[in-house]
């Protein structure tokens, strides 16, 4: 018989955009009422570092192990949130500012998601934390993926 792993009240599901730029960035996207800042890339604000992540500079043509670079992880110890592969958010793309109640992250919303993080064919430049783009939710590429979130059921997001 199945037993499942996580007590009842928790859940599996795909970070919002504000959850992923919090732990990439330090800060969640920016709104009205807070200045730009946080994190340039996941490890700080030092320049670029091919020592840190995959991008298409990087000279390897595909996605690479989760942990390959562990200078590129962040303080927390969140590894790969620059290059590798762009990660899908479960938000809705819309312009900033960062509006947490306009509907973005309503799952049931229909509209291209906001993808994070860059990939390894692309250039350091989007692999930023703050850089953001977006594609339609049933897009599949090499240069695409995810990582969960585990979250109580009972959370606002």
């Amino acid at each position: 018989q199945f037993k499942p792993r996580l007590p009842q009240d928790y859940r599996v599901r795909l970070p919002t955009e504000a959850e992923w730029e919090k732990a990439a960035r330090g800060l969640s996207p920016r709104t009205r009422r807070e200045p730009e800042g946080g994190r340039r890339y996941p490890w700080g604000n030092d320049d670029w570092d091919p020592e840190r992540a995959t991008i298409s500079g990087s000279g390897i043509q595909h996605a690479t192990p989760v942990g390959m670079y562990p200078r590129g992880a962040t303080p927390s110890g969140l590894h790969d949130l620059s290059g590798n592969v762009w990660e899908w958010t479960r938000t809705v793309f819309k312009r900033y500012p960062y509006e947490p109640k306009d509907g973005r992250s309503d799952v049931a919303a229909e509209g291209s998601r906001v993808v994070r993080g860059g990939a390894w064919n692309y250039n350091q430049w989007r692999a930023r934390c703050a850089y953001r783009d977006r594609n339609e939710p049933d897009h599949f590429d090499v240069n695409f993926g995810f990582r969960v979130v585990v979250s109580l059921a009972s959370s606002e997001f």
